[in-house]
């Protein structure tokens, strides 16, 4: 077999309707099962429906786990010999909890229950950051999170630390504002790790999730799969195989790239503070202009950045300017020393030679040589007119815990740099700002600016090709309101050497 076989319950959940949810479900399971699934997966609270206004709104939808409904999904997986994945509401018969959880039952009466982390407020325990989330099988191991477990970076950086080669997500994310699909895309892509999502369709209370779209994606971030349906489907995929195991090699290379040393600062709790700003020492908030300049692919280097600073006019909002990484000549050092004087910006950008420099050129005409900086780890934390930079090496910046680091520092922008411009690139950049940052990357081939998303909406993008530029102002007011997923599992993200099969 060089397949997983994985079938998404792509269910339209009626609203407080659970003895008919169960039935169709059932219905829709046994199906799957019977024609070969090994994973079978249901969306998020696919029992009950997901609004409820408190305890007692929800209560008749409760399920436990020696209940009859579980029992019958018991009996499809030993029969069927598959693993099934049931999003429902579960109580805790030691306290009576109730939790958003996923309950996992499979061969041999296996069964697993992850409780979600980012729970419901008005009525949800949320889960402990602790739990167990990764589950043997026998293709390897497999982890789970549910929904918005997956918006920040952390969960998912946590499951593939312990091992999991795929990520199972049920969800209840309807289209709007950020599309779910990106943001898991990205995840797969940060950890090298498949991922599995299973969303709902239909209404419930106050959500449409009519064109909610379910997906596969692979550990190279490849879509496999993505599509939606107004009626209850069974999306019937197959997840590529290597050797009958789910594909490890780029989990090993992503990991062993990490520097946990260099992720302390992800562990201040600091997302409480009123003003960061004081707190930290940071320059006082305001407007700066982030601005990139891609020069043209081929032609006088020199001429063209010389031609393009001398039609530029000085404006009142303060401006920063980045040029791409190269091995500039002195000469033209000392032309960029004289331009930006006259033009009264900054302007910033890493030479390479041996050691690669970063150097600032201030409205002053003044040079500023900066530290040498190793290109695969790292920040060096800068203060620019109303704003904190954290000047990171792309390899570094590929690693969801180096963004979070730098956000706790108080920064407001990173500043990265790469040989290259692709759609992956460009999707890891905007994810980033999720950290409540801004981020510019600029390159020989196009440049781009992402600003933080407002609330659940989508990330900002300003993007330009070589031979253009592109200007977002940035209001640094903005990224000093920092709000982050403290509910982590701090231990296993700082200890280097956790997984079975790699040296991390």
């Amino acid at each position: 077999m060089n397949t997983l076989n994985i079938s998404l319950i792509h269910y339209r959940v009626r609203y407080k309707q659970a003895d008919q949810n169960k039935n169709n479900l059932l219905e829709l399971i046994s199906t799957a099962a019977n024609n070969g699934a090994d994973i079978i997966l249901s969306p998020e609270m696919s029992v009950s429906g997901y609004s409820f206004s408190d305890r007692d709104d929800i209560c008749s939808a409760i399920e436990e786990e020696n209940g009859i409904f579980l029992e019958k999904v018991r009996g499809i997986a030993l029969d069927c010999c598959c693993y099934i994945c049931v999003g429902l509401a579960l109580r805790d018969v030691k306290t009576n909890a109730y939790h958003n959880s996923c309950y996992i039952t499979g061969p041999e009466g296996f069964t697993f229950r992850y409780n979600k982390i980012n729970a419901e407020l008005r009525w949800a325990k949320p889960g402990d950051p602790c739990q167990t989330t990764v589950f043997d099988s026998p293709w390897g191991k497999i982890g789970i999170l549910i929904c918005s477990d997956t918006y920040y970076e952390l969960p998912s950086r946590i499951i593939a630390l312990q091992g999991a080669d795929l990520l199972l997500v049920p969800a209840n994310w309807p289209p709007a504002g950020l599309d779910p699909v990106e943001l898991w895309r990205a995840r797969a892509l940060e950890n090298g790790i498949a991922i599995a999502a299973c969303n709902r369709t239909g209404e419930d209370l106050n959500m449409d999730c009519a064109k909610a779209e379910s997906c596969l994606i692979g550990s190279d971030g490849t879509l496999l799969f993505r599509q939606h349906s107004a009626k209850s489907s069974i999306f019937a995929l197959c997840l590529p195989l290597e050797s009958n195991r789910l594909c490890s090699a780029k989990r090993i290379k992503q990991l062993n790239s990490r520097y946990p040393e260099q992720y302390h600062s992800c562990y201040k709790n600091i997302g409480a503070l009123d003003n960061i700003s004081s707190f930290l020492d940071l320059p006082s908030p305001g407007l700066l202009a982030i601005n990139c300049l891609v020069p043209r692919p081929s032609g006088n280097l020199a001429k063209h950045v010389s031609d393009f600073f001398s039609r530029l006019q000085k404006i009142s909002t303060p401006s920063l300017w980045f040029l791409p990484s190269a091995p500039y000549s002195d000469t033209f050092l000392q032309m960029l020393d004289e331009l930006s004087g006259q033009c009264g910006i900054w302007l910033l950008l890493q030479q390479l030679t041996t050691k690669p420099k970063w150097h600032l050129f201030s409205p002053t005409g003044t040079q500023q040589p900066l530290f040498s900086q190793k290109r695969t780890s790292g920040y060096i934390q800068l203060d620019i007119g109303t704003a904190r930079l954290a000047l990171m090496p792309f390899p570094a910046f590929c690693h969801p815990e180096s963004a979070l680091a730098a956000s706790k520092d108080g920064c407001d922008l990173i500043v990265s740099n790469n040989d290259q411009f692709n759609d992956d690139i460009k999707l890891l950049c905007g994810v980033r700002t999720i950290n409540h940052l801004a981020v510019t990357l600029c390159t020989n081939s196009g440049a781009g600016i992402w600003m933080r998303p407002e609330g659940h909406e989508r990330w900002q993008e300003t993007l330009c090709k070589a031979g253009k530029s592109c200007t977002f102002i940035l209001d640094t007011h903005l990224t000093r309101k920092k709000r982050f997923q403290d509910r982590v599992d701090f231990d296993q993200l700082f200890t280097r050497n956790n997984t079975n099969d790699t040296k991390i």
